[in-house]
Parts: structure tokens; C-alpha cells; sequence
């Protein structure tokens, strides 16, 4: 699983967690059959797996589902917004853990004399959980305490990935609007540059590059490309087909003003470079 996850490479950072997600999906399906299929050999066994080695995986897919959400969530409004809804999400994570302060007492102390009522399937059905997923718990896989140890585990880090973005939207210095760097992205070392004109200016740009045919010889759609630039401008064009429809609506001599007026300014600056070097 491990090998798997470090060969995705999608610079899409939404795809980037879907295609980590699938793969944390697939290795947690093939040990629900294994556990299915066999027995464990005695107590102790049991105990590591739904302690030890379980939550250890189904952190990862915690981890990255809450990073998917907070990424299909992330308001697009002001710093004051944006920090208020990582605030929310940083809430949202310590409300969980006060409502499990026994449990989290109990794994952080190290503890082990109660293993048996929380990772012995025979003994947990005995316990009562509150938690949304409760309704859902298979005691034939799990114990319904082992996803909850695996969030307890993810929210450490979560919480660090949010803190961080806090900080980078607080601090002028790290400020690239809700971007920043962090290990959990592929764009880790690169700096993000925004689109700061007209939506429809990119547009105008997206498809001169489509049917100039000059990315990956001439096979990249309207959709990749335009998805390539939303996430390398920080930017979520609405509706890229509409836009352009309104583009081709225009008279004939302003139908591409972007283009034509970046043109225009590149003639005017290799003519002032072209005097000067006379």
C-alpha cells in the first residue's frame, strides 16, 4: 500500500486524494476478507491487529477523506472567511476528542488493561458508542473502537495540516490564498502564483493553447488543460463552455481582447528593448 501511495503523483490536489483514498480503500478491502476468511490464532493476535495495525491504515483514509472534504469546502471569500472556516474545522476536532476523553486518556497513557473490552470483537459489541457510525460497525471486521483510536490518530495531523494553513493565511510572508505547502501535497517546494484578471481572460488563454495545439503534442482536452489551470492559479472557473460562448458573441474585433491586447504589449516592449539597445 505504502509502495502504491508514493507513486501517485497527480499534481490535481483533488486528485491527488481521491487517488490515495482509492488505494487505502482497496488494501483495507483485501484484509476484510482475509479476516472473513481466517481466524485469528489466539486473544493477543486479535488485540495487535484492531489495536495496532488496522487504525494504522484506516488513519491514512481518515486523513486524506478530510482532506478531500476540506478541499471541496474551502470558501473562496476572504482571508477572514477562510481563516474562520479552518477555525470551524480545528472546533470540529476537539469536540470529538472531549466526547471521547475517556478513550483518549486511555491510548495516550499507554495503557493496555483494558484492551481486551476494546479490541476483542467477541467483548466491544458489549460496549455503547455514540458516534454516527455506530449503526454501522461490523463486529465480524472490527470492533467499532478501532476506527475510533484510527481517528483519534488522524486528528493529530489533520490538525497540523489546518494549523499550518491558519498560520500561511495569517503571516503576509507564507500568504498564497489557502495553497500552502505541506507534506500531504504534491506541490510541496513549488509556490503558487493566482490568477488576478478577468475569468474570461483565462479562458481566452486555455483555449489558444487547445487549439494551438501546444500541450502533450496536441492531445490535452479543454478539460485537462482547464483543470491544470485552476490548480496552478488558484482559481475554479465556473464554467469554462459557457464562457466561451459569450466570448465567441462578441463583435468581431474585440472577440479576444486578452490575447490580442497581450500582443499588443509585447510588440510595445521589444520595440522600447529594440530602441534601447540602438
Amino acid at each position: 500500500m505504502e509502495l502504491k501511495m508514493k507513486s501517485i503523483s497527480n499534481e490535481n490536489k483533488i486528485d491527488f486524494y481521491i487517488d490515495k483514498i482509492k488505494v487505502i480503500e482497496e488494501t483495507l478491502d483485501i484484509l476484510r476478507n482475509y479476516i472473513l476468511q481466517n481466524n485469528f490464532e489466539n486473544d493477543e493476535i486479535e488485540i495487535y491487529y484492531f489495536k495496532n495495525l488496522k487504525p494504522t491504515i484506516v488513519s491514512k483514509l481518515v486523513i486524506y477523506k478530510r482532506f478531500l472534504q476540506i478541499e471541496y469546502e474551502k470558501p473562496h471569500g476572504s482571508t477572514k472567511e477562510k481563516i474562520a472556516h479552518l477555525e470551524c474545522e480545528l472546533n470540529r476536532l476537539t469536540r470529538y476528542c472531549k466526547a471521547n476523553v475517556v478513550f483518549v486518556k486511555y491510548i495516550r497513557s499507554g495503557k493496555s488493561n483494558l484492551d481486551q473490552d476494546y479490541f476483542l470483537r467477541r467483548n466491544a459489541k458489549d460496549h455503547q458508542m455514540f458516534e454516527s457510525f455506530a449503526s454501522e460497525i461490523d463486529y465480524t471486521t472490527g470492533t467499532g473502537f478501532d476506527y475510533r483510536l484510527a481517528v483519534i490518530q488522524a486528528h493529530d495531523k489533520i490538525e497540523h495540516h489546518l494549523q499550518e494553513q491558519i498560520d500561511a493565511l495569517k503571516n503576509p510572508s507564507l500568504k498564497n490564498n489557502f495553497e500552502i505547502p505541506s507534506q500531504y501535497d504534491t506541490q510541496v517546494g513549488k509556490k503558487k502564483m493566482n490568477w488576478t484578471i478577468s475569468q474570461a481572460d483565462l479562458v481566452e488563454l486555455i483555449y489558444g493553447l487547445y487549439c494551438s495545439r501546444a500541450l502533450n503534442h496536441g492531445t490535452a482536452d479543454i478539460k485537462e488543460i482547464t483543470s491544470y489551470f485552476e490548480d496552478v492559479f488558484n482559481v475554479k472557473l465556473s464554467n469554462v463552455y459557457r464562457t466561451f460562448l459569450d466570448i465567441k458573441r462578441r463583435k468581431s474585433f474585440e472577440r479576444f481582447s486578452f490575447i490580442s491586447s497581450m500582443a499588443e504589449k509585447l510588440e510595445h516592449l521589444a520595440d522600447e528593448n529594440f530602441i534601447s539597445n540602438e
